[in-house]
């Protein structure tokens, strides 16, 4: 059998070669092979992502294709989920324009899905991460589009960051910090955001003080002196806007947030070491991708020596 690295430099030349049909019948082809054996899986995604280089197969798997990719991303075999996301992620991400276009349109079908899998407790942690990580790079790319307004307008998604601040694993933490601070450098917030930070200011400006405290990152520690400036800033009135407005300027917020910090540049150590660790000052047992409306839920910070090794 061909190695994947071959399948997709070979497919690549032999759709070239077909018709509009053709192509895209064979695309959907492709993507049924996440359906049978893991090596069917590897071999289908390379040649997906090949694909997926062209603006026009981008163009039709991103509005013909991504529900199935989705449905794969949980599959109990890692080859073929880890395969899933290389593909889902490179969907998403390969060509700005029509993910932006993709999710303006989709917004509503799209994001009640995929916030549900940021939910990190037993088998969904790899998931959780992953998604986290694709969720950063959507959230934080600083070019307009009214996806990431509306994302960053709902409380609901701020306090799913705010109890994913609360996890174990570092990598989650520092993960979900990179989102979160783009709704915190949101030159102007929804009233429901601005509320949720208002009435949880005071308990997120002492968790800050002790996140990642020894971390030897000079980009990450100017974010997160950023953050507590900006949490500090927050007032009763100040910056509030109707969810709808669409003047909130992520562009701007995500220039303000600057841009990702890799987890590993936070510290050293392992994944799962805690960095902080915190109990929710509210309780946080529903799964973080909850629509919950509770808005108490920011972490407490905790006492230095509590801080596990890592």
């Amino acid at each position: 059998m061909l190695s994947s690295a071959l399948v997709g430099p070979l497919m690549q030349s032999y759709i070239n070669a077909l018709s509009k049909d053709d192509k895209n019948e064979l695309l959907d082809l492709a993507v049924t092979g996440y359906g049978h054996s893991p090596q069917m899986a590897v071999l289908s995604g390379s040649m997906l992502r090949t694909a997926i280089t062209t603006r026009e197969f981008a163009a039709y798997l991103l509005n013909n294709a991504l529900n199935d990719i989705f449905a794969h991303l949980q599959s109990r075999n890692f080859e073929v989920s880890s395969d899933a996301w290389a593909t889902f992620k490179m969907m998403l991400t390969q060509h700005k324009e029509l993910t932006d276009e993709y999710l303006n349109v989709h917004y509503d079908e799209f994001f009640p899905a995929f916030m549900t899998l940021l939910n990190p407790d037993g088998d969904g942690y790899t998931a959780c991460r992953e998604a986290l990580s694709l969720l950063a790079d959507l959230i934080c790319y600083s070019g307009p589009a009214e996806y990431r307004v509306r994302f960053i307008s709902e409380a609901k998604h701020l306090i799913c960051m705010l109890n994913l601040l609360n996890h174990e694993s570092r990598i989650i933490k520092l993960l979900t910090f990179h989102v979160f601070k783009v709704f915190v450098a949101a030159p102007a917030k929804s009233r429901q955001v601005h509320k949720v930070l208002v009435r949880n200011r005071d308990e997120l400006l002492k968790f800050f003080e002790n996140f990642f405290p020894d971390s030897d990152s000079a980009e990450f520690t100017k974010d997160k002196a950023y953050v507590i400036e900006q949490i500090a800033s927050v007032d009763n009135d100040a910056g509030m806007l109707s969810t709808s407005d669409p003047s909130v300027n992520t562009a701007a917020a995500a220039a303000a947030a600057g841009r990702r910090t890799p987890p590993r540049d936070a510290g050293s150590g392992g994944d799962d070491a805690g960095a902080g660790s915190a109990s929710a000052s509210a309780s946080t047992s529903a799964s973080a991708g909850s629509s919950s409306g509770k808005e108490q839920v920011a972490p407490q910070a905790p006492p230095p020596q509590s801080r596990r090794r890592r």
